[in-house]
């Protein structure tokens, strides 16, 4: 269905395999008779990779299961994250999250008050194991992967939550359900992602985003996030929470999906 996540990932290097691939999704979409997408970016991507022939509407994705952050302070001092500015990622650990980028920002910052934690597991997480300690990166944290019931737990410790992924076009119209569950969770956003969703961070008003997929401004991002205050932390937090509920609920899934059904019914009555 999105072959291009596959030249983005570059898992399949042949052009006439990509090519095979993109005909047989692009027969699928054709066969349908709706289509949603889960950005908006995606929308006009697909009306034009179709000729506009298509009722295509836009249907953000939900988080069924919502992470309540528990906030604990004994867990944090346990683990000596008590002091320091935690960043972390959580999720797949795979060749679209650019985890190398990671790696490179833990190298600069390694004398700062900063730590990266990674909860999540996939094929890349011995590269990461493999780096950190070829680094000797004591700034990152691997807890690998742990289950849903124990999140909450986890996310207490981090002050903000980053997305990576490649700078790619395909992943600049795409928008991650880490953030959307991110946000649901009311925490402050990194995303070092150009395109749909950084302008959610910036419409959000929830973290901090980047306008070009440069060093310099993802280091300008970190050395704002080391100034912080606690009230422009919480800031975050509340804009996160409010955002969600205001984009991201059921009553508003439930309408867009009812009326790209009835737009679709109505232009088919208007055919007789």
């Amino acid at each position: 269905m999105w072959p291009e996540t596959i030249q983005g990932t570059s898992h399949i290097k042949s052009k006439n395999i990509y090519k095979f691939i993109g005909s047989i999704s692009k027969k699928i979409y054709n066969s349908a008779d709706i289509i949603f997408t889960q950005s908006k970016s995606m929308k006009d991507y697909l009306k034009k990779k179709l000729n506009k022939k298509k009722n295509i509407f836009y249907l953000p994705n939900l988080i069924q299961k919502i992470i309540k952050p528990n906030n604990s302070s004994t867990f944090r001092k346990k683990l000596g994250l008590d002091k320091t500015i935690n960043i972390m990622f959580a999720g797949n650990l795979g060749d679209a999250q650019n985890l190398k980028l990671i790696i490179n920002i833990a190298k600069k910052f390694k004398n700062k008050n900063l730590k990266f934690l990674i909860v999540g597991t996939g094929s890349k997480f011995n590269y990461l194991k493999k780096l950190k300690k070829k680094n000797k990166l004591d700034n990152i944290i691997l807890f690998g992967h742990k289950k849903l019931k124990q999140m909450p737990l986890y996310f207490s410790l981090a002050d903000f939550m980053l997305i990576t992924l490649k700078n790619k076009k395909v992943f600049s119209i795409t928008v991650p359900n880490k953030l959307i569950a991110y946000m649901a969770a009311s925490k402050p956003i990194i995303s070092f992602v150009n395109g749909e969703a950084s302008s959610i961070v910036k419409d959000a008003k929830c973290g901090y985003y980047i306008n070009n997929y440069t060093f310099k401004s993802i280091n300008n991002i970190l050395n704002k996030v080391l100034k912080l205050k606690k009230s422009g932390l919480k800031n975050f937090s509340t804009n996160a929470k409010n955002y969600h509920k205001k984009n991201y609920n059921h009553k508003i899934f439930y309408k867009r999906f009812l009326s790209g059904i009835k737009t679709y019914e109505n232009s088919k009555t208007n055919l007789f």
